[in-house]
């Protein structure tokens, strides 16, 4: 799963310099996980899917949908490291999700460290806010929403695994690509001009790459581990995605960044880690 989360931490990266929308981004990232999943099932000649499971998996590409184009449009409108940091707040919500539907007592320390995290997130946002334009802020909501819909996303995928052994991970990875991709063709068919169009090779080889490294290889990775490993130590594993992105992003690319947003950024990220990490000393208790 580590691995899983530093390949798909070079994501926003790949996006970027693709010069092409979000909606390309996502959709060719969406269908090339398709057509490597679906492939999958028939070479190993996979059992069919229960209903059940076919309408579940289907709430999941919607999801996993949502959460890839609200990251890639943030990342456009702000930046890589901001971006994917804003995103990666699931464990917030599934700490939530964890009281409201299963009645879990929130972790030791949790109603403490969501000051810090505050702090960290207005650190990391404010400042942007002495010039901010209507689009960045735009971008700042998105990212945020990306990081609801993830949460939702990692629970879905995770009850499924759990409550049925007999399914294979890359066969829910297959209905979630093969269902959000649908869904975003629909959307961009319907769109002015020809959103699906790939102008240049520095744009079809940035998404080809970004959707075998990143839906292939990393999400094939973490969906091969999440059955084994609770919810809340996949969500600290989960959070080399953001660190990664955040460390490339204003060291080795050497992006002008505020003193205040590094503060905020590892404040965040290390607020969320202990709030994952007493999660899971209290599951392990």
């Amino acid at each position: 799963m580590a691995i899983g989360s530093v390949l798909i931490g070079l994501g926003p990266f790949l996006v970027e310099h693709s010069g092409v929308g979000a909606e390309a981004n996502t959709f060719y990232r969406l269908l090339i996980g398709t057509i490597f999943f679906l492939g999958f099932r028939y070479k190993k000649n996979l059992k069919s899917f229960p209903l059940l499971f076919v309408l579940i998996s289907c709430l999941t590409g919607l999801l996993l949908f949502l959460d890839l184009y609200l990251c890639n449009k943030s990342v456009l409108l702000t930046s890589p490291g901001i971006a994917t940091v804003l995103s990666n707040l699931e464990i917030f919500f599934l700490i939530i999700l964890g009281k409201i539907f299963f009645k879990e007592s929130p972790p030791k320390g949790f109603l403490l460290l969501c000051p810090a995290a505050l702090i960290g997130i207005f650190a990391l946002v404010a400042p942007l806010t002495s010039n901010l334009t209507l689009l960045e802020l735009l971008g700042l909501i998105m990212a945020v929403s990306a990081s609801i819909s993830y949460g939702l996303y990692l629970f879905f995928m995770k009850y499924i695994l759990t409550k049925h052994p007999d399914i294979h991970p890359e066969s829910l990875l297959a209905l979630a690509c093969l269902s959000g991709c649908v869904i975003l063709g629909i959307y961009m068919a319907y769109q002015p001009g020809n959103l699906f169009l790939l102008p240049t090779t520095q744009a079809f080889s940035s998404v080809i790459v970004n959707g075998i490294i990143t839906q292939v290889i990393g999400w094939w990775l973490i969906s091969k581990s999440i059955r084994q490993i609770s919810l809340s130590l996949s969500g600290i594993i989960l959070l080399l995605q953001p660190a990664v992105t955040y460390f490339l992003d204003n060291i080795v690319f050497n992006r002008s960044t505020h003193f205040l947003q590094i503060i905020g950024a590892l404040v965040l990220l290390i607020t969320i880690y202990f709030i994952a990490l007493h999660r899971e000393q209290k599951e392990e208790g």
